[in-house]
């Protein structure tokens, strides 16, 4: 497959990391939280809306610069959990 084409990559998942470094205020432990699985289309587009399964803890909220938004394969199952990609517009929101 080609630059512009899903590469075979047919179902993603978006998982949030918050306290990436481990070091924000008191937290010493990273949080993550994935989203529902979603298609990849054949030119590499994936839509996420809606909520996580877990609350967004405050430490997000207090350091969004130390957020990360990851794109991870879900199907081929042979790459299972790979990053692939950032997501760039992200809102997280408390509460």
């Amino acid at each position: 497959m080609g630059i512009g084409t899903n590469a075979g990559v047919t179902k993603v998942k978006g998982t949030l990391v918050c306290n990436v470094s481990g070091t924000s205020g008191h937290q010493t432990v990273s949080f993550e939280d994935d989203t529902d699985v979603v298609p990849l289309s054949f030119q590499g587009n994936a839509s996420f809306h809606g909520t996580l399964v877990n609350p967004v803890p405050q430490v997000c909220l207090d350091n969004p610069k130390d957020t990360a938004f990851l794109i991870r394969i879900v199907e081929p199952s042979a790459f299972f959990n790979l990053w692939i990609a950032f997501g760039g517009a992200l809102s997280v929101e408390g509460h």
